[in-house]
């Protein structure tokens, strides 16, 4: 089966969207698809002042937030870009991208199929970007939404909290809504024996907590160093590490705490630091207030690290209590992170399961393998169903 897969960026760009949209693309080559790139679209230069003026209106005016990608004039024009693109080299036997506004309102006599991870009801006055938006942009991420689940034959999520959302605010058809959560963007993850060797390697005096995140209060850096100041001060030895931004200036900087600053995984000296400090930690504490899958989550498990977050957006589909990590509610306090931590240090054979459990959540689940396996068969049926329903041929 040929799959035509859209992307507004290059699909072949690691550094876009944390790498998922270029692992996606992997993920199905891997099951034997036929992937067809189009992308990236552009941006329309012949209006693109509109967008200009109706930014500095807004955002600068009225003081409200304007966002252009969530403008059903710029996903018209992302429409028209990608039929012009399949009139010169053909359609593939379904229309496939990892976001809903370049499909929205494409015009083809394919089946159509995303996989995102939230919808525009589930951004909107969740993450940052997404709050105190214009009514413009509220209305049209809402129809650009609604149309993308109407004309898809399938509309894949990666969490629970992103399905419930498009059924309950759009009233898509349940039957066509699949969850497949997304997997860890690791080119070369460990051996299991490596992740094992590693698990019984670490310290069992002190406490190494990892967070990674570039937005230090969304993901909750703030009470990640709570946790560890309190967790020295009952007598815990604990270390935080940062990876992806520096919060604190050398006069500021606590002495448990060691800022890596950002590290980037194109960068084989900074991958091979990923690589050790995720073998190396107990915990990866990333916190979120605002999460809408966490791939970060994935990674970790990946290394046999159990995770500790927030019970926000779609983290509740990656992260199961006891088995590869803990939720805590979002008015929890560092105490309660606390007390799960040194409930695992006091019996370090318990710690010992949980980051094998974390190993096997990976392995079952949070990799591209088997969620590009599950990808393809929702393709495979849609298709189908598709062509019978349209009278076009299947393909192979």
């Amino acid at each position: 089966m040929k799959v035509t897969y859209v992307t507004i960026y290059d699909a072949n760009d690691v550094q876009h969207w944390s790498g998922s949209g270029y692992h996606i693309a992997r993920a199905l080559k891997f099951q034997n698809l036929d992937v067809d790139l189009i992308g990236p679209l552009g941006s329309p230069k012949v209006t693109w002042p509109v967008f200009k003026a109706k930014g500095l209106l807004y955002n600068r005016i009225l003081r409200k937030r304007y966002c252009r990608a969530h403008d059903v004039a710029f996903a018209r024009h992302y429409a028209r870009k990608i039929e012009k693109s399949l009139s010169q080299r053909g359609a593939g036997d379904i229309i496939f991208s990892p976001w809903s506004i370049p499909i929205a309102f494409l015009n083809t006599d394919r089946p159509i199929a995303y996989w995102h991870d939230a919808t525009h009801a589930g951004l909107f006055d969740f993450y940052p970007d997404y709050t105190g938006m214009c009514r413009r942009s509220i209305r049209d991420g809402h129809l650009i939404e609604h149309t993308a689940l109407k004309r898809s034959c399938a509309a894949i999520f990666s969490s629970d909290w992103a399905a419930r959302s498009a059924i309950e605010d759009y009233n898509a058809d349940p039957k066509k809504v699949h969850v497949v959560p997304f997997g860890a963007n690791l080119e070369n993850p460990p051996s299991p024996g490596q992740v094992g060797d590693a698990i019984r390697a670490r310290s069992k005096n002190t406490c190494k907590l990892l967070f990674i995140g570039v937005d230090w209060f969304r993901k909750g850096g703030d009470l990640a160093l709570q946790v560890a100041e309190k967790l020295n001060r009952i007598g815990l030895r604990t270390e935080l590490t940062i990876v992806g931004c520096n919060p604190f200036t050398s006069e500021n900087k606590p002495p448990f705490v060691r800022c890596e600053g950002f590290l980037s995984k194109q960068n084989p000296v900074h991958l091979k630091r990923i690589e050790q400090l995720l073998a190396e930690s107990h915990f990866l504490l990333v916190p979120s207030l605002a999460e809408a899958f966490g791939i970060v989550y994935c990674e970790a498990n990946a290394y046999g690290v159990p995770s500790l977050a927030r019970a926000v957006g779609g983290v509740p589909t990656v992260i199961k209590d006891g088995q590869n990590g803990f939720l805590f509610p979002v008015e929890a306090e560092a105490i309660d992170y606390v007390q799960i931590i040194e409930r695992y240090f006091q019996r370090y054979e318990n710690y010992i399961d949980l980051a094998l459990s974390s190993l096997n959540e990976y392995q079952q689940r949070l990799n591209w393998q088997v969620a590009g396996k599950r990808v393809r068969q929702i393709l495979l049926e849609a298709t189908a169903g598709g062509a019978r329903k349209q009278n076009i041929p299947a393909g192979r």
